[in-house]
């Protein structure tokens, strides 16, 4: 009588939540240096952040002051903070950063055994989502380059799966 073992075919499609927290994680930091870039994606392809305009670029490279006249015996200018003061002066290439926390935002907010949520939660939610509906940035998402990586990393866990739940079994068909 032959012996055999059995192999397990299921468990060679078995994603784990730790698998999608592998895919969140590359998820997360493609979208954060494309945007730190000046980049964005729509329809699935990269493009270009548009420049900002002359106004917002000279205020951003202040850290955005605004300049006031004073009087009396302290006479003169000087640069006054606005209501969020700029962390990040660089105005080219534009990349969606003021004070850095839209980003920072960007996180894993789930992962299952089938899939994982990333996004933004409030205030930088509405500002993502604003910017996107105004078209001028797009940052979520993923583009088509970026998904063949999501692939790859699938496909190498489907490996990992056959080589340890797979490989060395045997079937048997009785016809």
């Amino acid at each position: 009588m032959a012996r055999h073992s059995k192999m397990n075919i299921q468990a060679l499609t078995k994603l784990t939540p730790k698998f999608w927290d592998r895919v969140a994680s590359y998820s997360i930091k493609a979208i954060r240096e494309r945007t730190d870039n000046g980049i964005g994606v729509r329809n699935n392809r990269f493009y270009r952040f548009g420049q900002y305009s002359p106004e917002y670029a000279k205020a951003k490279a202040r850290g955005m002051t605004r300049l006031t006249t004073r009087s009396g015996n302290n006479k003169g200018t000087k640069y006054k903070g606005l209501k969020e003061g700029s962390v990040d002066r660089r105005i080219s290439p534009p990349n969606f950063s003021l004070r850095g926390l839209t980003m920072k935002d960007l996180n894993k907010r789930r992962s299952d055994a089938s899939s994982t949520t990333i996004g933004w939660m409030g205030e930088y939610a509405d500002i993502v989502e604003w910017h996107e509906h105004k078209g001028k940035y797009v940052v979520g998402g993923l583009a088509d380059k970026e998904l063949e990586a999501v692939m790859v990393i699938m496909g190498k866990q489907f490996d990992f799966n056959w080589n340890k739940h797979v490989k060395n079994g045997t079937v048997t068909v009785n016809l």
